[in-house]
């Protein structure tokens, strides 16, 4: 995956019905998986 530009985002498909939104906020990575703060990346 290509690193994004700071503020911009995307959204990939996880295994639920919603896309998950990957965004990146001052070379920060938030994504909208409720886990994903969890999963050490």
């Amino acid at each position: 995956m290509p690193d994004l530009d700071d503020g911009a985002s995307i959204e990939m498909q996880g295994s639920g019905s919603k896309p998950y939104k990957l965004t990146n906020v001052g070379g920060i990575y938030r994504c909208s998986y409720p886990a994903y703060s969890t999963l050490g990346a």
